[in-house]
């Protein structure tokens, strides 16, 4: 349902028997070994059930807040979890947690997830896109399908790029957008024609508006 990675440990909260619960604990910490190599073990991970649907959100809540709690300001757009995906601003493989948080917290809100997210009024007002955020595309795109950074060929990093390149056409010219994604400007003229899944749009230009707003109010 919802998950938070802070500093150096990661709470989660699965719908499931406490039994699975330690199962995907024992998967995410092998997954996280390789992929990352840290070279050093985990903790024996800790679970508690839940009993009730107060405790439910309640424990919802406090991983969400999970920054504000421990003092951690690293990653304050929460990439290292799935409120982006709760908020439509990332697609694909946390999609199923929307559904899941829809179906057993019915009175979560949007205004409730906005409310961890510093920088959220620019996802409500929706100013049109402008020059001014150009030099964030390339990490905005990587962030809306999940990865570090455009490279690579996998299918997500195609689409990340191309989703990016016929953005970037609407706000800047091509010539400009391919200096920002490193490629050329035949690629961005070509990427312009292409039509764009609305919730791609949407998960691409929302990470664009906060991360040049949480730029340009930086001092």
């Amino acid at each position: 349902m919802v998950f938070r990675v802070v500093d150096n440990h990661l709470h989660a909260l699965v719908a499931c028997s406490e039994e699975m619960a330690k199962e995907f604990a024992r998967r995410v910490e092998i997954s996280i070994q390789l992929s990352q190599s840290p070279g050093v073990a985990f903790i024996p991970a800790w679970s508690k059930p839940i009993s009730s649907q107060r405790q439910l959100r309640a424990t919802f809540d406090y991983i969400l807040g999970q920054d504000k709690h421990h003092g951690f300001d690293g990653d304050p757009l929460h990439d290292g979890g799935n409120l982006p995906d709760l908020l439509g601003l990332r697609v694909g493989r946390g999609a199923h947690t929307v559904r899941a948080v829809r179906e057993l917290l019915p009175r979560v809100r949007r205004a409730d997830l906005l409310r961890h997210l510093p920088g959220a009024e620019v996802l409500e007002a929706a100013a049109p896109l402008g020059y001014e955020h150009l030099p964030y595309l390339a990490e905005a795109a990587a962030a809306a399908f999940g990865l570090a950074d455009l490279r690579g060929y996998s299918s997500r990093a195609y689409a990340a790029r191309s989703a990016a390149a016929a953005i970037g056409a609407t706000i800047a010219p091509a010539t400009a957008v391919a200096g920002v994604l490193r490629t050329s400007p035949r690629t961005v003229r070509r990427a312009a024609k292409r039509i764009i899944d609305d919730r791609v749009r949407a998960a691409v230009e929302g990470q664009l508006r906060l991360r040049a707003h949480m730029q340009l109010r930086s001092p």
